[in-house]
């Protein structure tokens, strides 16, 4: 991580400075390394689950949460190590949303028809 090498390069590290002190200065020190734990792999997926809900495919959106969930559960993101249900609350959290995109996705199959589908009546005429 590139604040460790500075920390590093100032002799210093994390601890000994004080997360706290961190904090104060506006480094969320923790939250750095929750996303920067593969994050390669993070910004495919959260890039996807953006570009797709913009598109409205909220089952393809789900998907790639449900992936996220998954690879995040099993520490391959958003964790510093490879292992199981290294941060939990994150991979519930890829769930959660992967739930909330399903049931908008069975939401958007009851909508109805967008304006442009509707057929042209003029103003002030009988149908």
């Amino acid at each position: 991580m590139q604040i460790d090498n500075a920390l590093g390069a100032a002799g210093t590290t994390a601890a000994e400075v004080g997360m706290d002190k961190l904090a104060n200065g506006g480094v969320l020190y923790h939250g750095l390394a929750l996303v920067g734990g593969g994050a390669t792999l993070a910004g495919i997926i959260l890039g996807s689950l953006a570009a797709l809900i913009i598109d409205r495919e909220f089952k393809k959106a789900a998907a790639f949460a449900g992936v996220g969930a998954v690879l995040t559960f099993f520490g391959l993101i958003h964790a510093e190590a490879i292992g199981i249900a290294r941060t939990p609350v994150v991979a519930a959290s890829y769930a959660a949303c992967a739930v909330f995109l399903l049931a908008f996705a069975k939401r958007a199959q009851e909508a109805p028809a967008p304006m442009e589908q509707v057929p042209a009546h003029g103003v002030g005429e009988a149908a």
